[in-house]
């Protein structure tokens, strides 16, 4: 996985012209980190950087190895010059909590369907502070969080007033970090999360007000589309991985998109596109064979120690039978210690191995249906869809079998493949077993939702983008699965028909944003961790 791919720049050129300037970057960025002199690459970068400092910085390396070199110059005048117009001024707006608050109430509280703003919902009881508290700490979308922890701090932030350059100059205690806020928020030390967290719980007001109005910042743009946008249906809310848990270091959402320091043209995608396929790492697929191997040798040596167990146990029969007479004493010693090594077996070794040989089995049949579903889907979609086998994000809880993207939606695909009888009613599954229904231990439902949580948090953290990832789960198993108002959806690789309807009705994503998905995915695939800006 951190084997590095040298792109040839006239791919790195031909990529920009087709307007995918965020993923161009990124194979400048590559190429740069083998050939880290080589002119035209570096004159490439600073054309596709939306950062202008580096982009001047380029081009100062550029002219002072080839001090003729014109189109550096060139460049280098047209930034310096765009530099001098865009120089940011903090604003001196002065931000009211009564603002806030207003602005916040007016936010659509769509979590078990309510749909109802904010400031309703809390009038009627509908939703309760503990409520307001849940969401800010782990709401699915940025503005929502923001706007939570706003309405539950309510009547501490009502007569505060504070200015943007106050804010950032707001000394940190939270937590202990004794620095301004606005250079912990610059470094990503301090996030979105921490500032709602801030707002929640800090026992000092000028500091919440302060967190508030740098929340403010980053959900701004974001905020009337929230307000606005009721649900036509209850939504299903990804729930968070725990807070500690959380990568530091990563950058919280920008409230505004740079300005590329380039202006290449972007003509339109007429061509239609195959599905393209990104495998991942095997290593985490490779030791949980190793293991389910070990486990199905310790249950075959369990079953063994069981049956020694129980010859020892029937000793007392069996030598006499065979001419080697034994007294009551040494007769009750065969018994019991037989029984002592079932009881141990039973007790201790077979919980721990129970179901091996048919995990195994699951688990070859598993790997076989990511082929087949990948098979499926290249006959279903060739319209500028891409598919990730595979990928094991940084959080350490294992890889995500599949993440399907394109113009109708992000989706991360659990895949099963049991074998056996197996039902799922709401958030339960089950397999039956001796004419009985048991549970099944590692629920797919879960399994499916945190994946998609994850891979949200992952995408927001490392790339500032915001969107909804659907949790999926592909059933490629031959037996018989019974289905009933399951709470994620079951994509059953015999009706594909099914899955390509499911998609139709998916959420609509802009090329942009799937050409930044795949961004920043390809470059972690890469060894590298996507920021706006790569070392």
């Amino acid at each position: 996985m951190n084997s590095k791919i040298t792109p040839p720049l006239n791919e790195i050129i031909e990529t920009a012209k087709n307007g995918m300037k965020e993923s161009a970057l990124a194979l400048t960025y590559m190429r740069l980190s083998q050939y880290p002199d080589e002119h035209d690459t570096l004159l490439v970068l600073a054309g596709l950087t939306p950062d202008l400092d580096e982009g001047i910085e380029t081009l100062k390396k550029i002219l002072k190895n080839d001090p003729s070199n014109v189109n550096a110059q060139k460049g280098l005048d047209d930034l310096q010059s765009r530099k001098e117009k865009s120089k940011p001024s903090i604003s001196t707006e002065l931000f009211s909590g009564s603002d806030f608050i207003e602005k916040a109430g007016k936010v659509i509280w769509i979590f078990r369907g309510v749909n109802k703003p904010i400031k309703e919902a809390c009038e009627n009881d509908i939703i309760s502070k503990k409520d307001l508290g849940w969401a800010a700490m782990r709401a699915y979308n940025a503005p929502t969080r923001w706007a939570a922890a706003i309405y539950h701090q309510r009547d501490k932030l009502l007569s505060q007033k504070m200015t943007l350059e106050e804010a950032r100059k707001t000394n940190w205690t939270y937590k202990s970090l004794n620095q301004p806020a606005g250079e912990l928020l610059d470094t990503h030390t301090v996030k979105l999360k921490n500032l709602c967290s801030a707002i929640i719980n800090s026992s000092d007001i000028s500091l919440a007000m302060a967190a508030s109005t740098l929340g403010f910042q980053i959900v701004e743009n974001r905020l009337e589309n929230v307000s606005k946008e009721i649900q036509t249906k209850p939504v299903k809310q990804v729930s968070h991985r725990k807070e500690k848990t959380r990568k530091k270091g990563a950058r919280p959402p920008v409230s505004k998109t740079k300005k590329p320091a380039s202006k290449p043209t972007s003509p339109k995608r007429t061509k239609e596109l195959s599905l393209q396929v990104y495998k991942g790492s095997n290593y985490l697929k490779e030791k949980e064979l190793e293991t389910l191997k070990k486990k199905e040798k310790l249950s075959y040596l369990g079953q063994a120690l069981i049956v020694i167990g129980l010859l020892i146990s029937l000793g007392f029969i069996i030598l006499p039978l065979i001419g080697t007479p034994l007294s009551s004493s040494k007769q009750w010693y065969l018994i019991g210690g037989g029984t002592i090594i079932m009881l141990f077996v039973n007790s201790f070794i077979a919980p721990r191995f129970e179901n091996a040989a048919q995990e195994y089995k699951n688990y070859l049949a598993g790997r076989e249906g990511e082929d087949r579903f990948e098979d499926v889907l290249k006959k279903v979609f060739k319209n500028g869809w891409l598919l990730f086998r595979n990928i094991d994000l940084p959080d350490k809880y294992g890889d995500i079998d599949a993440l399907l993207i394109g113009p109708k939606g992000v989706y991360a695909c659990e895949i099963k493949a049991f074998s056996g009888h197996y039902r799922n009613i709401g958030n339960r599954w089950q397999y039956r077993s001796g004419g009985v229904w048991h549970n099944y231990k590692k629920n797919p439902s879960k399994q499916a939702t945190l994946n998609a949580a994850r891979l949200h948090d992952f995408l927001l953290e490392n790339a500032d983008i915001d969107i909804w990832v659907d949790a999926r789960i592909v059933w490629v198993g031959d037996k018989k699965l019974s289905l009933s108002k399951p709470a994620v959806r079951v994509w059953n690789l015999q009706y594909a028909k099914y899955i390509n309807e499911d998609i139709n009705d998916g959420r609509p994503l802009d090329y942009e944003t799937i050409d930044k998905i795949v961004t920043a995915l390809k470059m972690y695939l890469q060894g590298y961790r996507h920021t706006g800006k790569s070392n």
